[in-house]
């Protein structure tokens, strides 16, 4: 391809003259009254000392590479779409473009974009006509005429990234399984044994999150996530051999706990900011909704299959299931092919405290971003009564048998892979602030329910466990519908090169407030008894709503973009 002219303006039009793909005609744009969008493919050939590139975000999947005219047709960068690319080279498009596609036009660093209709029939030769204008409306608050893929998981690279998390968080889950009966079985623990065991997961998030977070803006993000998952399939083959050699006791399971707690801070770390570099930022909400609907099915599921395996094999055998695992995550992993930016060198006297510092002031100086901030803060207070709370008070203040205990575990799985299923459809229709807000209000009733009808250990057990279930079904759909609009929205407001920081600094305040609120509920329940401290988790979890209420978060939508 070959850039032929570009006049700027309010109205600006841009002329692009193709390659043999396109049968070499001539294809005009026009955009009208552009607003800035952050796109994810680079695209077309650049001359040295133009600013000017084109981007092409196609969920079809068409593949071009930039390519330096002046450096003898080098590579200079190169992405791809979602599908099949249709008889493409390197710096063509393929023969076959069955559906319309969408560019953006980069002017001086800012980004502008349009949408080009191509008629079909360029499969049998390319177009038959010359000119086709694509429209871009700017409102406030108004929707991007991007129209993202109908399924997200036609998108090659975000299939690999999917199913890499997917089997990662089966995988987990049963590791929990394998973990939980080492301690207990195998260790015979003492109760502060365990619980120090328990918080060693934690303890990498609290001190660690914050630095860990800064670097993932500035290492390659694919690159770490790989490492690390390749790292926890050695930690976790590790354990079998201490089995089998009878070395395995409380300091060396220790060990190996924090060090997989790092490891999965790392991953945790570089996947978050990386799916806005996988996928076009239209469609995040999708993505992050199937992401969330794999993991409630895994986190439902993965215990009753851990369990199964671990009567079938026993732990030795189940933790090299889990390396297994991971190492087929890694593979999955590695096969995401994503150009990613380097990170601009640091000005002289600035470290890493200072890139830290200033993801923070960031976080909480953004208009919609300190209160989306301040809200999730809160609600992890709420989350942190009643889940500390809640397993405690149905098992001995109501008395509910194991089984039944499961299946109202399970009926809020339900609600989560249904709250995530519909997370999408909410967030389109009322936006993201709205649709967070919908699932706050969601999350304040079940606890209120529960904190307000006086149950007891002689209430019929049918009508209680009916009751019980159907809270953790409205708690599960809250939490699908909020946390696919809220994560998504993040990755869509913020600038790539703050993601990393952004995301760091609102998951370690959330772990620390979460720290803090389980151990307050074990004093509240002690003075108060069950039913208030399940009344003071839902005041918390109403107030996580206000904060929403009353700010300008409110009116967000999903279509907002880093400026």
């Amino acid at each position: 391809m070959r850039l032929a002219e570009l006049d700027s303006g309010e109205d600006l039009q841009v002329r692009v003259r193709t390659a043999a793909a396109l049968d070499g005609r001539e294809v005009a744009l026009h955009i009208e009254r552009p607003q800035p969008h952050t796109p994810l493919f680079i695209h077309v050939p650049l001359r040295r000392g133009s600013d000017i590139g084109w981007l092409l975000d196609d969920p079809l999947g068409i593949e071009v590479e930039v390519l330096r005219e002046d450096e003898g047709r080098q590579p200079y960068a190169h992405g791809t779409g979602a599908g099949t690319v249709h008889g493409s080279r390197r710096g063509r498009i393929g023969s076959s473009i069955p559906r319309p596609f969408t560019v953006d036009v980069r002017v001086g660093g800012q980004v502008r974009h349009a949408q080009s209709r191509y008629s079909t029939a360029c499969a049998r030769g390319g177009l038959r006509s010359s000119r086709y204008a694509g429209r871009m409306r700017e409102e406030a608050g108004g929707r991007d005429a991007v129209s993202p893929p109908r399924e997200i998981l036609r998108h090659p690279v975000f299939a690999y990234f999917w199913s890499a998390t997917t089997i990662r968080a089966f995988g987990g889950a049963i590791a929990g399984v394998a973990f939980q009966v080492v301690i207990v079985n195998v260790l015979d623990a003492t109760p502060v044994q365990i619980s120090i065991l328990s918080s060693l997961g934690v303890v990498p998030y609290l001190f660690l999150g914050l630095i860990i977070g800064a670097l993932m803006d500035r290492w390659r993000r694919q690159r770490t996530l790989v490492a690390t998952t390749v790292g926890r399939a050695v930690v976790l083959a590790v354990v079998p051999v201490l089995l089998l050699a009878g070395t395995l006791n409380f300091w060396s399971l220790s060990a190996v706990i924090l060090t997989l707690g790092v490891l999965t801070l790392f991953a945790d770390s570089a996947a978050q900011p990386l799916l806005p570099r996988i996928v076009p930022r239209a469609s995040l909400v999708s993505a992050n909704a199937r992401l969330g609907q794999s993991s409630t099915v895994a986190i439902t599921a993965g215990p009753a299959l851990g369990g199964a395996l671990l009567n079938l094999v026993g732990p030795s055998i189940l933790f090299v299931i889990e390396a297994s695992i991971n190492a087929i995550a890694a593979v999955l992993q590695a096969r995401i092919r994503i150009a990613e930016p380097k990170a601009a060198p640091r000005p002289r006297g600035r470290h890493l405290g200072h890139d830290i510092g200033e993801g923070m002031r960031y976080v909480y100086r953004h208009a919609t971003l300190r209160p989306l901030a301040l809200s999730v803060h809160v609600w992890f207070l709420g989350n942190s009564i009643v889940v500390t709370a809640f397993a405690v008070y149905v098992l001995r203040a109501l008395r509910l048998p194991e089984w039944a205990y499961g299946l109202v575990l399970a009926a809020g799985g339900v609600g989560g892979f249904v709250g995530a299923l519909i997370a999408p459809r909410v967030g389109a229709l009322l936006g993201a602030g709205r649709g967070i807000l919908l699932g706050r209000i969601l999350a304040v009733i079940p606890w209120f329910a529960l904190a307000l009808i006086p149950f007891s250990a002689q209430s019929p057990m049918a009508i209680t466990l009916w009751i019980v279930a159907a809270s953790q079904f409205v708690y599960g759909l809250a939490m699908g519908i909020e946390d696919t609009n809220d994560i998504s929205y993040r990755q869509a407001i913020a600038a790539d090169e703050i993601q990393g920081r952004m995301n760091a600094t609102i998951r370690t305040v959330n772990r620390i407030v979460f720290f803090f609120g389980a151990l307050l509920t074990g004093a509240l329940l002690t003075v108060l008894g069950y039913r208030w401290t399940l009344g003071i988790g839902a005041v918390a979890f109403a107030l996580a709503t206000l904060v929403i209420v009353f700010s300008p978060l409110l009116t967000a939508r999903h279509e907002d973009v880093a400026a």
